[in-house]
């Protein structure tokens, strides 16, 4: 029996280090693996039913080549702009990775006949008010509006990933190993976590089993950022300090769990939940891209995108 094509986006990301593996040993997939710089996934080259492709988000007529090379049936997308600071610090790029690239995908998809387009949007898009929190939004907001019944399009927020690039986890680790105070923004700034292999995991879940048009959400109690550094610091033996920074504009102090605040469904045997589409019914897409630090030009051209896209009563509720 012939596998079905996966191409995973973005496959020497973080969390795609750990993705990869187990599909390959699943071993139930074609796997074309993509990353942007030239030996990102030298890796698998040598693995089994593995091709490997290098292309950058935004190029988007290499995107059609491969599409159109290897018509997947299935698309994971992993590469994005994903860090808070990352995103506040280039505004522009980050809409055009983040919105424009996906979008080119999603498109790609459809032209070419893709059965399953697999969304990793962020806890940032909860009351979105950062830049990638916002465009992440942005793109749930599509996948919820999707009307394509050929593509079936569903998202999970990944929550925070411990030890990825940039994570608070690494930061205490060095500041521990330096022998200097731990920093945290605020006492009580909170944050959900997960391992990497935790978020794969959900992710080979809904690769299958996803609901069309649906977003997911880490079903975790969220762990305030200074009892996590007050557990470092036990585990590691030391006796560092504290110091209190203030958290920096656009960041959110705290993150309750989604069952406190939002119409949510339990996924049974996971640590994931159905994100009800009521969730979105109050907010206006308006409303998010306006806070976006961005030049009106650029609004206008989310705004024109997403009206041409969404229906009515999801794209002005």
């Amino acid at each position: 029996m012939k596998k079905e094509r996966l191409l995973i986006i973005g496959a020497s990301s973080f969390l795609g280090g750990a993705l990869v593996p187990l599909l390959i040993k699943k071993n139930n997939y074609e796997l074309v693996l993509t990353c942007r710089k030239e030996g990102g996934c030298a890796a698998w080259k040598e693995s089994g039913n593995v091709d490997v492709e290098y292309a950058d988000l935004l190029d988007f007529d290499e995107w059609d080549k491969i599409f159109g090379k290897y018509n997947p049936g299935k698309v994971i997308l992993l590469a994005a702009v994903s860090r808070f600071a990352d995103g506040e610090k280039n505004p522009s790029l980050t809409i055009d990775v983040n919105f424009w690239g996906v979008l080119n995908i999603i498109n790609l998809c459809k032209k070419y006949s893709a059965n399953t387009f697999l969304f990793t949007s962020s806890d940032l898009a909860r009351d979105a008010i950062s830049t990638v929190g916002i465009t992440k939004y942005l793109i749930e907001r599509i996948i919820i509006g999707n009307r394509d019944k050929k593509l079936r399009m569903t998202g999970i927020r990944v929550a925070n990933l411990i030890d990825s690039k940039g994570s608070v986890t690494l930061i205490f680790k060095r500041q521990i190993d330096e022998g200097k105070d731990l920093t945290v923004t605020h006492p009580d700034m909170s944050r959900r976590f997960n391992t990497r292999r935790e978020a794969a995991l959900d992710l080979i879940w809904l690769l299958e089993h996803g609901k069309e048009s649906s977003i997911y959400v880490v079903n975790k109690p969220p762990v305030k950022i200074v009892d996590l550094a007050v557990k470092m610091i036990k585990e590691a033996n030391k006796n560092s300090g504290i110091r209190f920074t203030g958290a920096k504009p656009g960041e959110k102090f705290n993150e309750p769990s989604y069952e406190e605040e939002y119409v949510v469904k339990p996924v049974k045997g996971r640590e994931i939940a159905l994100f009800d589409r009521s969730n979105y019914k109050n907010e206006n897409t308006a409303d998010f891209i306006d806070r976006l630090n961005v030049g009106n030009d650029e609004k206008r051209e989310l705004l024109k995108a997403l009206g041409q896209l969404l229906p009515p009563m999801q794209n002005d509720t």
